[in-house]
This record gives C-alpha cells, sequence and structure tokens, in this order.
C-alpha cells in the first residue's frame, strides 16, 4: 500500500477511487486494485462506479474471471445501471465467447426501460456484434457450389440428414429438392417409432425412385402402409424388412421387384421355403436373400433353375422339424435341399439310396449360413451337396445335425460350426489333401471336437490358418493345444480363441509365444491363467517394437527372433489376473477386454 492511499484510508471513499484511477492510468495495477478494494468497503456512494474500476483492472491483470464475478455484481446492485451490462459483454468479448456478450446485450436491453439515457449504446453495440457474428458464420448452402454440396451431405447418415432438414426452413427446401439424398431409406437409426406421413415423405423426395430401404422402428399401425408404398418403387434394389408382416402377403408385394439384388427379412416376416423358391424363381437379379425366421411348409417348390445371379444364402430358424411330409425351414425346394424328410442314421448305418442331387445350377454362389435355434430340443439332418457349388468360399453351419463333416469344400476360405451334433469322432470324407484356401476355421461349442479334427487322418485338412476359433470344445484340452501349436499349419495365426478351455494355464501361454509370430488377437476367456502371462506377452511386445526400431535403423546387432506383438486380449472371467496385471499390459500398449 503507498503512503498516499494509507492516508486516505480514513478520507472519501470518492477520493481513494479518484486515487486508483490515477495508478491505473499510470499503469500500476496492483496498487490501483487495491484502492478500489478499499473503497468498496467504506460503502461509497457509487459501488457501481467502484466496482466497473476494479473489474477494468482485472482486465488488465488478465484475471477474466474475477471482472466478470464484478460486472455481474454491478447488475445486481443496479439493475437500471446499463454500466453493468456493457462491462459483462465487454469482459465476455475479451474471452472469446460473442455468443454470451450477444445474450448480456439482450439481456440489458429487456432489463432497461424505454426511456433510458443509454439504451440506444447496448442497442448499436449489439447489432454490431451480431453483424460481425453473422458475417463469420455463412450458410454454406448459399455460399459453396451445388456440386461441393452434395458430395459433403452424401458423408452424413440418414439420420443425420434428417436431422440437418430440421434446421430451417430455407434447408428443408434446398434438402428436399435434391433427390439424390433420398433414394436410400435407413430407418434403423431412429430412437423412437417412425410414422406413414415421416415415410411417405421421404420416398416423395426420391420422386418414386428409392433404391435401398432399411426399415426398423416403423410403428405397427404403418406397417403394411410403408411396406405397400416401398413396393410401388420401381428401381428397388436392397430391401430390409425388420417389421412384422405375413410371408404371403410380402410375396405378393415384392414378387414383382425385378431389379432386387439383396432381400433381408427378420423373424417377423413368416417367410415359408415355398417363398423364398418363387423369390428365387422370379427375381432373376436377386444376389443375397437373408431371412431371420423360416417357417415350415407343406408345398413342393418351382422346380430346377439356373440361378447365376445368386452368391449369398443365409437362413435362420427356430421351427422344431420332425422330417416327416414337410419341408425343412432351413430348406429352399429344388435349389438347396438341406436334408431329406427320413429319420437321421448315423453314418455307419446310412441307407444306401441317399437324395437325389438337384439340377440346380448356383454356379457363383459363395456364402451359405444356415442357423438353427429350435424351440423344443430335436435334430435337424444336414445333407447338402457342396460340389454343386463350385464358388463356394464361406459356409456357416449352427445348430445342424452333420452326418459328417461338410464335403467337398476345395475353394472355402471360412469355415464355422458352431454348436453343430454329430457321432464322434465326426469324420471328413473328402478327397483333399488340404483345404489350400482356408484361413478362418471356427468350432464353436462342438461336443465332437476334438485336436484330430484339425488336419489329422478323417478331419478337416487345414493348411495355414489365420483365425482359429476351439472355444466351448471340451475334448480339446490345454495340453493337447500346446502338443500341436508348433505345426506349420498354426505359424500363420493372426486371432486366436481358446476361450473356455480345460487345463489351459500359463506354461502354455509361452508355447504360444515361442511359435505365433503374428499373433495379434487372443482370447483366453474363462480360463485358469494368471497375470503372469499378460506379463509375458506385454514384455514380448515391447522387446519386439524395440527389435522393429532398431531394425528400421539399420541396427543388425538385436536379436531379430520375430515374437507377437498381441493388440487385444480378451480375459472375461479369468479370476486368476488381478487388477495389477490388467493395468500392466495395458500401459504397454495391449487392449485388455474383461
Amino acid at each position: 500500500m503507498d503512503a498516499k492511499c494509507a492516508g486516505l484510508l480514513r478520507g472519501d471513499p470518492a477520493e481513494l477511487q479518484q486515487h486508483g484511477q490515477n495508478l491505473y492510468r499510470r499503469g500500476d495495477y496492483k496498487s490501483a486494485l487495491e484502492s478500489f478494494s478499499q473503497a468498496l468497503k467504506m460503502k461509497p456512494a457509487d459501488p457501481v462506479g467502484i466496482l466497473d474500476n476494479r473489474a477494468a483492472t482485472y482486465c488488465k491483470l488478465e484475471n477474466l474471471d474475477l471482472a466478470l464475478r464484478d460486472a455481474k455484481q454491478m447488475i445486481k446492485t443496479d439493475r437500471c445501471d446499463e454500466r453493468g451490462y456493457l462491462r459483462s459483454a465487454k469482459i465476455l468479448l475479451l474471452n472469446r465467447k460473442p455468443d454470451k456478450a450477444l445474450e448480456m446485450y439482450s439481456y440489458g436491453l429487456k432489463t432497461l426501460p424505454k426511456d433510458h439515457p443509454r439504451r440506444h449504446l447496448l442497442e448499436q453495440l449489439r447489432d454490431k456484434l451480431r453483424r460481425s457474428i453473422d458475417a463469420k458464420f455463412q450458410d454454406p448452402f448459399s455460399v459453396l457450389p451445388l456440386e461441393i454440396v452434395v458430395m459433403v451431405l452424401r458423408h452424413f447418415s440418414f439420420k443425420q440428414i434428417v436431422a440437418i432438414l430440421r434446421v430451417s426452413k430455407g434447408w428443408e427446401r434446398f434438402l428436399s429438392s435434391l433427390r439424390d439424398l433420398w433414394m436410400k431409406i435407413d430407418l434403423s437409426g431412429a430412437r423412437a417409432k417412425v410414422n406413414l406421413p415421416a415415410i411417405r415423405s421421404y420416398i416423395r423426395r426420391s420422386k418414386g425412385m428409392l433404391t435401398h430401404a432399411t426399415l426398423y422402428n416403423v410403428s405397427s399401425s404403418s406397417a403394411m402402409k410403408t411396406l405397400e408404398l416401398i413396393s410401388r418403387c420401381p428401381n428397388l434394389t436392397y430391401l430390409e424388412a425388420w417389421i412384422p408382416c405375413d410371408g404371403n402377403t410380402f410375396y405378393e408385394l415384392f414378387k414383382t421387384a425385378k431389379k432386387l439384388r439383396t432381400l433381408i427379412t427378420s423373424a417377423d416376416v413368416t417367410i415359408c421355403p415355398e417363398h423364398l423358391s418363387k423369390f428365387l424363381a422370379y427375381l432373376p437379379s436377386l444376389e443375397k436373400i437373408e431371412c431371420h425366421g423360416t417357417k415350415l411348409s407343406k408345398r413342393s417348390g418351382v422346380g430346377p433353375l439356373n440361378l447365376p445371379a445368386l452368391k449369398s444364402v443365409t437362413l435362420t430358424s427356430e421351427e422344431p422339424y420332425d422330417g416327416a411330409y414337410q419341408i425343412a425351414p432351413l430348406n429352399i425346394p429344388d435349389i438347396l435341399d438341406t436334408c431329406s424328410p427320413r429319420p437321421v442314421h448315423p453314418p455307419w448305418q446310412r441307407p444306401d439310396h441317399l437324395p437325389e442331387v438337384v439340377d440346380t445350377s448356383l454356379p457363383n454362389l459363395e456364402e451359405l449360413r444356415f442357423r438353427w435355434n429350435p424351440i423344443r430340443r430335436c435334430r435337424y439332418p444336414f445333407d447338402l451337396f457342396l460340389d454343386t457349388y463350385p464358388n463356394l468360399r464361406r459356409l456357416d453351419l449352427s445348430g445342424l445335425f452333420l452326418f459328417n463333416l461338410p464335403t467337398p469344400l476345395a475353394n472355402i476360405e471360412y469355415l464355422r460350426l458352431h454348436r453343430c451334433e454329430g457321432a464322434y469322432p465326426l469324420e471328413f470324407p473328402g478327397d483333399e489333401t488340404e483345404l489350400p484356401n482356408l484361413k478362418t476355421l471356427i468350432l464353436s461349442d462342438n461336443d465332437w471336437a476334438d485336436m484330430s479334427t484339425l488336419g489329422a487322418t478323417g478331419g478337416i485338412p487345414i493348411s495355414r490358418l489365420h483365425v482359429l476359433h476351439l472355444d466351448l470344445c471340451h475334448r480339446i484340452k490345454g495340453d493337447d493345444l500346446a502338443q500341436r501349436i508348433a505345426e506349420p499349419e498354426f505359424s500363420e495365426l493372426i486371432e486366436l480363441n481358446i476361450s473356455h478351455m480345460p487345463g489351459l494355464k500359463d506354461s502354455h501361454m509361452e508355447r504360444i509365444l515361442s511359435n505365433l509370430p503374428d499373433l495379434k488377437i487372443l482370447n483366453v476367456s474363462y480360463t485358469a491363467i494368471t497375470g503372469c502371462s499378460i506379463k509375458a506377452f506385454a514384455d514380448v511386445r515391447v522387446r519386439q517394437q524395440e527389435v522393429d526400431s532398431s531394425e528400421a535403423d539399420g541396427d543388425t546387432s538385436v536379436s531379430s527372433e520375430r515374437r507377437p506383438k498381441l493388440e487385444r486380449m480378451y480375459i472375461k472371467g479369468c479370476e486368476e489376473i488381478s487388477e495389477d496385471a490388467i493395468v500392466y499390459g495395458r500401459e504397454r500398449g495391449i487392449e485388455i477386454i474383461t
């Protein structure tokens, strides 16, 4: 405190204020601040003025929080004094908050009387600030070329496009005029049920030329009318229906959709094998058909067909099947006959007469998925002649009864057998000595699977795999895996899932570290491994990063033995792993999922 200020302490607060203003002009802001603070303690006649001076001083000292606190105190002290609003807005502008400053000017104009002598100053500053903000934020639709705008909008999802409609009436008119934005309707992102007027408006914006429709979250009262509207679009190529509909009605609506390439239906659409057969017969452009919830049928198909366009078939069902006088739910009559209506026999008791091979041509079929989860436990016999599909790349079977392992699979790249039944041991009777293209093998929850299933006599003749899942296959134990893991068939593994494997322990992880140099993803959930395994993988990852860095710099003195740089590890249900081990692994770059 300077001597003059000390002498004024017992004097007039107006003199202290004047002294503080003199110090402020000389640039002595700290002393000025002290003078204004002392003046406020003396119950001055103009507290708003002193607060204004102290707020300005705080601004010079770059303490905008305390400055804004004084400015707001000015407003509380006298709501009809324009200085509080002016000072608050100025501080907000210094703090780079122009929107808040604009709100402060508007608040002041709402509070001050209409006849206030300085009201016009707030109006001038508000209008100036508003023009400045508007100049920075221009409507992109009015500035950018139309081609650029369309390119940008195509990066938005359908849900985002609908949200942009609500910005303004101008934006709604502009977006509604761009027909290309409305050729694909995707309601999967809707938070609430979508009603018919909204769907009708989307179709109207496409001028009825809709090509893609993904129908989720449609209100029950609008479901049938929505399907009727979609069926009238002549250019429809993609239809995904997740709304309830009778199978006969659905077929009648879309049997003339000649350009349809992809058809996906939920379990709420009661499609039966007869409908599937007719769809494939009368819709020549179909490349992918996916039905979740097919039903039994007592009627036959349409006869042998030539279907060069068909590439992917997925059938899912929960229908019980007893094999008597019915077409199985996972069946397309005269096209994909997955089983015959006879009792199931083990391989050594098979009748001499096998089902006749259907003379349907599927030269380009690449994907087959059959998934069965019956309501009541019963067997679904699977016996498909795969040699009639020369380009088959992916085969996914779930819940079926296998007479033997599917054959032939010469060109197969992806094979998944999940919860399939079969007599143990289940054999692979094919002539192939190896499946050279097989890169992904998933054996999940199969009681018949053991290590002899992988590449041994009568097993699946695997080549060098990239992805291997052996989860919930209880005949395969940790010691069994450790004995085979050094074989060449496993040397290029990138992903390994051995969750729920009995007897798996840390010593087996050491074998994996030594023999799988390309491993990136490892799932050991619900096993007895400990944190030692995580530490081992983490340390190897760090050392391998150092080796890679040295090799990049041309240093060959560091050992170049390749070890896995694990990126992700699943350890759910591993009770022997401590939190410290998890933290240790994550700190060294492993994504650990618990």
